[in-house]
């Protein structure tokens, strides 16, 4: 990766990577061809299990669920999740499906003319990538999500068993996208079996969206927020199962130009050029979240990489599940008294935060400088530690000699603490509101959010 990064090579062959990877991986051992896809899925597992966080796995059953309660639900599987996979990958790539089983027994006739004995079984299930199907008639990709979220029917050999009718049944499977990740990585199954076991390729055009695309549709939780995805990179394959060459478009960030990357050739091309081909393969996304504008206008290009929040066991707030919620609880006023509090010592980092900066006050130049580059999580409100250090007295209505004794509270702290105590006392940003907790807000989701998408 230095090699690639940093050296002043045009062009870099990864020969030695090939070897080792044929070492460990037989199956892509040699000079055949492999499907991009296969080795894409193989590296990112690969690398998940040398990063997972978690070093001993806990034994954690399957819970039947019925479909009535899907939040909550959701939020149980994501968490007996975490408690064995906690990686880098699982933050950029990973996002979850629900997985809806229900009952069609034909020996129940219901009065509606239907049949089963209603029993539904719901599993909320983790993905890395969406392996969309391909038919003649598809011609755009959310035609291929439409037919990977249509209704399945199991009958004869794929009967599934019902644990209420304690029989194999027919039954209907259906897919449906409930949390998508930062990074969303779409495969083409180009390459299909048809009944009688032969292999072919779908060689037909496939109209793709480069700009804002939009899941709001597809995805069915309700505590999503606005999902918008913009493409940054194409692998492409051209030729047939007998033999075929691959290439790969991606956008330079640096410059905003497409390049296409074809063995040891690199050239600019046109954006034009995408978005509707038959040689599209694999697709890459990044997820774009809306920018909240000051002026309180939204304009259209108000869009910027999502924020990637590292996901653990003891910080559901962090959860992609509770985004929607977290905004809906944070008005645009507690937003910007935030950003004012903190103006003096986070300047640098306001244009790459989407949530409120909490900072922890230390007291002390050394601390301040430690704050700057690693923010330090706090459980209690802002107000709360500051009346812990001493920062700011009890106020109850107006006394007399309050302003005195203010000036000598701001003495006994350093300068930093002044400014922002003097800023936070012009503002009426601090005042003890009884029976409310209103600037309780976690720092170590301004934390993970201050971290982009390169």
């Amino acid at each position: 990766m230095k090699e690639m990064w940093l050296s002043k090579k045009k062009s870099l062959a990864p020969s030695s990577f090939k070897a080792s990877l044929g070492h460990f991986a037989p199956q892509f051992a040699g000079y055949d061809q492999h499907d991009c896809q296969e080795l894409l899925a193989f590296l990112l597992d690969g690398i998940h299990e040398d990063l997972n966080r978690v070093k001993k796995r806990p034994y954690i059953e399957d819970k039947d669920c019925d479909g009535t309660n899907d939040t909550a639900d959701s939020m149980d599987a994501w968490e007996n999740y975490l408690k064995r996979n906690k990686s880098i990958v699982v933050d950029l790539f990973q996002g979850q499906l629900r997985n809806t089983m229900k009952c069609c027994n034909t020996k129940i006739q219901n009065a509606d003319g239907s049949t089963g004995c209603g029993h539904r079984n719901v599993k909320f299930d983790s993905f890395m990538y969406l392996s969309l199907p391909m038919q003649d008639d598809c011609q755009t990709l959310d035609d291929c999500l439409e037919l990977f979220c249509t209704v399945e029917h199991l009958t004869g050999a794929n009967q599934w068993y019902c644990s209420k009718c304690k029989e194999h049944v027919d039954a209907t499977k259906k897919f449906d996208l409930w949390m998508l990740p930062p990074i969303l990585v779409v495969h083409l199954k180009r390459f299909r079996y048809n009944d009688y076991g032969a292999r072919s390729k779908l060689n037909r055009k496939m109209n793709y969206p480069i700009c804002n695309w939009s899941l709001d549709k597809f995805i069915e939780s309700s505590e999503n927020a606005h999902e918008m995805y913009d493409l940054y990179a194409v692998t492409n394959h051209y030729g047939n199962l007998g033999g075929g060459h691959y290439t790969a478009s991606a956008m330079n960030r640096f410059d905003n130009q497409w390049y296409e990357f074809n063995d040891s050739t690199c050239t600019k091309v046109d954006q034009s050029r995408l978005g509707n081909d038959n040689a599209a393969y694999c697709l890459f996304y990044n997820r774009m979240e809306k920018m909240e504008l000051e002026n309180d206008e939204e304009k259209e290009d108000s869009f910027r990489r999502a924020a990637v929040r590292r996901q653990s066991v003891s910080k559901p707030e962090l959860w992609p599940h509770m985004q929607n919620a977290a905004a809906k609880k944070k008005t645009k006023v507690d937003v910007r008294k935030s950003f004012r509090d903190f103006h003096k010592v986070s300047m640098m980092m306001l244009d790459q935060l989407d949530d409120t900066l909490i900072m922890e006050e230390e007291g002390s130049e050394g601390d301040m400088e430690k704050m700057n580059s690693n923010i330090e999580p706090l459980d209690n409100t802002l107000v709360e530690e500051q009346e812990s250090e001493g920062v700011v007295e009890e106020k109850k209505g107006k006394e007399e000699g309050s302003d005195k004794d203010t000036e000598k509270m701001n003495s006994n702290t350093e300068p930093s603490d002044d400014t922002l105590v003097a800023e936070q006392n012009s503002e009426g940003v601090v005042e003890e509101e009884e029976g409310k907790e209103e600037d309780n807000l976690n720092s170590n989701e301004a934390k993970e959010d201050s971290k982009h998408i390169g």
